[in-house]
């Protein structure tokens, strides 16, 4: 899995599995789900994501259950 995040857009996407998008799913407010033709999960983007996320480390990361992973941060 690789988590980024870009400061400009607040956006953060979590790619799961390579792959080309077929389609791209709603699944909430400011949650968008790509997935492949077969339906399969590549990415989850979330957007807005100072909102969403906790911004308690001087580095930018995501939580999930109890484990923390760090974001690469793009620079447009």
């Amino acid at each position: 899995m690789k988590i980024t995040y870009d400061k400009i857009a607040d956006a953060v996407y979590l790619t799961l599995k390579k792959g080309r998008v077929a389609k791209t799913l709603e699944a909430g407010e400011d949650f968008m789900v790509d997935q492949n033709r077969q339906g399969e999960v590549l990415g989850i983007e979330i957007l807005n994501a100072s909102k969403h996320l906790e911004a308690r480390h001087a580095r930018p990361h995501i939580t999930i259950g109890n484990r923390s992973f760090p974001l690469s941060v793009m620079v447009a």
